[in-house]
């Protein structure tokens, strides 16, 4: 995967998304959307580059672990983690994504199982948030063990999760480890890895308790829990009580029992919050020096043997530099990239083991990766403020070209790998943050666009700073012309307004077929004056209450019945159109085409029900909210990842904190995201010609 040209391409799918899906078609509104769009972050915030440096290694080098070697230095943190559990320390490993927290409990565990081996009874625990998780470290398990003669027929490790299969491995082999149930009950293996529900079960159901007959007070010396920071709220506290009931079930604990725990998140905690915590959840205690946290090399550090040998030339090619749209595949897009900024054709072919980790080699020695990582330093950064400060040293003439060549620059890095072909030359992370359109208003007034500073410290004129300005040039999220100042209304989340104060904010109604736009509205008491309150509109519009109305800017469609009224954007006045607002005056009057949307319903209910037929193209429940939920955005964004051309491996995680709710958005997701990526990938195939 190149993360920084598909991250771009998810963010450009989702706003041509938004643009399309709820362009409006009447005149007076169809500038709603592209100013939406246009502001900083009303949609998307990011994407956000993050290069991670390489971990320390540690001083002291060699094996911590003879007859269960890691293969390579361990790094700091590895180190530290192997000394403390190599003594039964309860540790706890707070280091980033790719860090090796696996190996920091898998070692000690390993060795202890390879000393005791032949003494029954399960003498490891591993808890897993995910059954995904479980069976990927299963699979890592598997291969260390099978490929250790130290290891292999003497140390056994089981899965238990999920449902019992009747092609579940009865036997360890180089991939697998046990996951037949009968198997693991009769002959409990040393190591058990599982969820926390299901080792509820172990613990309660009578039909499980032969697995526990070898377990002697002592016998079970390690308890992990992997990703500890999942376990929060109602969750933390039924693994906690899980855990004191096994430690009385099993009489593991004080001294006998090595708790771990490791997280990619916690690290940012404080120390002593986050012992709390551990300590809260293991009910043992946590040393002072019981979290352990990564260390990672500084740039002086990373290119402290490194000599600038390459550069950009003032005159180089842009063309060169060619646009990810208008290549085949990924190793098309290299090979230019290569070309551009070494100024030569690769040697070796960049997908060779040899030819990624040459490309690491020529990465290190050139001015602008330099600049680069120094301009990451501080932290991750948004890929349009990179370009932004990089600008002065690039041959742009553009801050799309600039956002171009950096998305280049990351895709060469991305690419690399280290000098054994081992591990990525550098880990490259983009993060791109979607806000869920939902609860949407927007101004009746149509309104100028004054100095206003928006969330992100930006002007949100054109009154803006050229550095400012160039900021929204990047390619990643595409920008609709300026907006008019005489069709100006602003559509933005109800949260973020005080609907009660200032000009007033409706919800927009939308024709999902001719896509005509208007405000929906309840009526305030009095009947004269439209209601300011959000909540009971959206419960009268589902309820199909007749005091809701549709107010559309636009001219009486030809058969369409209905009335032409005023609405007043400061106050919610609404009257006949040959009456102004006595209380602010003509200035805030929008002239409005109000249907008649009353119809009677079927013959067994007569009472009369709000129609939601549109009125201008007369679609039958035509008319809805306009808005997009976390789900659909997602799904769409699912789609393009997929369909990526710059995405070899896709692969996608998603989390939610219920489980009724996972089931149903997990449908919802995987039939809209096969949908909208069959149509990329159909759009792919046809030439354009």
């Amino acid at each position: 995967m190149l993360p920084s040209l598909v991250a771009s391409e998810v963010a450009s799918a989702l706003t041509e998304f938004v643009r399309t899906q709820f362009l409006p078609s009447n005149r007076r509104m169809t500038r709603v959307i592209q100013d939406f769009l246009q502001t900083p972050e009303n949609l998307l915030k990011g994407p956000y580059l993050s290069v991670a440096l390489p971990f320390q290694k540690a001083p002291e080098g060699g094996e911590a672990f003879p007859e269960v070697p890691l293969g390579f230095v361990p790094w700091r943190h590895q180190r530290a983690a192997f000394d403390r559990l190599g003594q039964g320390q309860s540790t706890v490993v707070a280091t980033g994504t790719g860090s090796g927290k696996t190996e920091c409990f898998l070692l000690p565990i390993l060795d202890y199982c390879r000393e005791h081996s032949g003494e029954p009874g399960i003498k490891a625990i591993l808890i897993y948030p995910m059954n995904a998780l479980a069976n990927d470290q299963a699979a890592r398990i598997a291969k260390r063990i099978y490929e250790n003669p130290w290891l292999r027929g003497k140390v056994t490790a089981g899965v238990y999760i999920g449902q019992d299969r009747p092609s579940a491995h009865r036997l360890m082999t180089r991939r697998d480890i046990l996951a037949d149930r009968s198997v693991i009950v009769e002959r409990p293996p040393d190591i058990l890895l599982t969820n926390y529900k299901m080792l509820d079960y172990l613990l309660s159901r009578p039909s499980d308790q032969r697995l526990w007959r070898s377990n002697a007070p002592g016998t079970l010396r390690w308890l992990v829990v992997d990703e500890l920071h999942t376990f929060d709220g109602a969750q933390g506290t039924d693994l906690a009580c899980l855990i004191r009931r096994l430690k009385v079930r099993l009489g593991a604990g004080g001294n006998q029992l090595t708790c771990v725990g490791t997280s990619a998140t916690l690290g940012t905690s404080s120390t002593e919050e986050l012992r709390d915590y551990v300590a809260n959840i293991f009910g043992e205690p946590f040393g002072h020096d019981s979290i352990i946290g990564e260390s990672r090399q500084t740039v002086a550090d990373f290119l402290r043997e490194s000599s600038v040998q390459y550069h950009l030339p003032p005159g180089a090619d842009l063309s060169k530099s060619t646009d990810p749209s208008q290549v085949e595949d990924t190793t098309a897009y290299l090979r230019h990239q290569y070309e551009f900024f070494f100024g030569t054709s690769p040697s070796d072919r960049l997908n060779s083991s040899d030819g990624r980790s040459t490309l690491g080699d020529r990465l290190r020695s050139h001015a602008s990766f330099h600049r680069l990582l120094e301009s990451l330093d501080s932290g991750p950064r948004p890929i349009g403020e990179i370009a932004l400060s990089l600008r002065a040293s690039l041959p742009s003439k553009s801050m799309t070209e600039a956002v171009s060549l950096v998305n280049g620059l990351v895709a060469l890095i991305s690419h690399a790998r280290s000098p054994d072909g081992s591990r990525p030359f550098l880990n490259v992370s983009m993060h791109l943050w979607t806000r869920e359109m939902g609860r949407m208003v927007c101004s009746i007034s149509e309104e100028s666009p004054v100095e206003e500073r928006a969330d992100d410290g930006h002007l949100a004129t054109a009154e803006r700073t050229e550095g400012e300005a160039a900021l929204d040039e990047a390619p990643s999220v595409p920008k609709p012309a300026p907006a008019q100042t005489n069709d100006y209304r602003r559509l933005r989340p109800s949260d973020d307004i005080d609907p009660s104060q200032g000009p007033v904010h409706l919800p927009l109604i939308q024709c999902q077929t001719c896509h005509v736009t208007g405000w929906g509205a309840s009526l305030g008491p009095g009947g004269d004056r439209v209601s300011r309150d959000i909540r009971t509109f959206y419960n009268q519009f589902f309820d199909r209450d007749v005091d809701v109305r549709f107010l559309f800017p636009a001219s009486r469609p030809t058969g369409a019945k209905g009335s032409e009224a005023v609405v007043c954007g400061s106050c919610g006045y609404l009257g006949p159109h040959t009456v102004s607002c006595d209380t602010c005056g003509p200035d805030h009057l929008v002239d409005v085409f109000v249907p008649d949307q009353v119809v009677d319903r079927s013959s067994d209910d007569s009472k009369p029900r709000l129609s939601r037929d549109c009125p201008f193209c007369t679609a039958r429940k035509g008319l809805s909210i306009l808005g997009a939920r976390s789900t659909l955005l997602v799904s769409t964004a699912l789609a393009q990842v997929y369909g990526s051309h710059f995405n070899d491996d896709a692969k996608v995680i998603a989390f939610s904190d219920n489980v009724q709710d996972a089931a149903h958005r997990a449908a919802f997701v995987a039939h809209r995201t096969w949908r909208t990526a069959k149509r990329v990938l159909i759009a792919q195939a046809v030439p354009e010609d």
